[in-house]
């Protein structure tokens, strides 16, 4: 964990937007910059794709639905975000369907992303989703409303041929006692039902896993109309097999773009 505190810089405005910037670079002998490797996939150390579209969907259970050889042809092609209950409030049915539905969809990955972690980024799965990559159970997520990462770099094949990925996740809405919300004034919609990314990192990065966080938490311990003090939080973390030097570095900017504080961390 890194932390560091910036203070006593003047605010312009109380209202005024105060903008964060946190980069980390980080230098080694036997393996190339941060800024360097991250060229092949974006110019940034930290990049995500949308893998909303392309899916196939079956609304029940299914036996080995995570393995490339159990055919979904038939499945209902979808794209996310996506329900199962989307047409529940426009028929003459008391309730609404609760159980199992499986996505799968394939993933053609270049080879541009060797080297890097890769993670899958779902932003909201109702309510218990199981996630599956190449016929390897890779995580489970508890709760329908939080944002959920699962680290697939072992997974994934990106062997520079175009092989293709499976990626299948299995989401169950059904009754849980042990599971809350128990009771709710509104339907608990099953489903995909919120953006789901590819988020690719280098190497040393910013935590990813951390409750899907951005790795890196800002907050504000006083703030007058004269003066306000930052605090920077965050945990990088080293999934290469040298060590490496890393420098954090804060910068606070006013609304007007103007550099007012800045913190370093080595």
């Amino acid at each position: 964990m890194i932390e560091h505190t910036l203070k006593r810089f003047a605010l312009p405005l109380l209202l005024a937007p105060v903008l964060t910037a946190v980069t980390a670079a980080a230098a080694s002998s036997q393996t190339p910059s941060a800024a360097t490797s991250a060229t092949a996939v974006g110019a940034s150390p930290r990049v995500r794709y949308s893998l909303d579209d392309g899916w196939r969907f079956l609304p029940r259970g299914q036996n080995f639905a995570w393995i490339a050889s159990t055919p979904d042809a038939a499945w209902e092609r979808v794209n996310l975000p996506h329900t199962w209950n989307a047409q529940d409030p426009f028929d003459d049915a008391p309730s609404y369907r609760r159980g199992v539905g499986w996505y799968r969809r394939t993933l053609p990955l270049s080879d541009a992303l060797k080297g890097k972690r890769v993670f899958l980024y779902f932003e909201g799965a109702n309510q218990v989703a199981d996630v599956y990559v190449n016929g390897a159970y890779v995580c489970e997520h508890r709760g329908g409303y939080t944002a959920f990462a699962c680290d697939v770099t072992k997974q994934l094949k990106l062997d520079g041929k175009g092989s293709e990925n499976l990626l299948a996740v299995k989401v169950d809405n059904s009754q849980n006692p042990f599971l809350p919300p128990l009771s709710v004034g509104y339907a608990l919609y099953g489903g995909l039902y919120r953006d789901v990314w590819l988020v690719a990192t280098d190497a040393v990065h910013f935590e990813v896993t951390d409750h899907a966080s951005p790795g890196v938490f800002v907050s504000t311990p006083s703030v007058s109309r004269e003066r306000g003090e930052v605090r920077v939080r965050g945990t990088v973390v080293n999934d290469s097999t040298a060590a490496a030097a890393v420098v954090v570095q804060s910068t606070v900017t006013d609304a007007a773009g103007r550099v007012v504080s800045e913190g370093r961390r080595e």
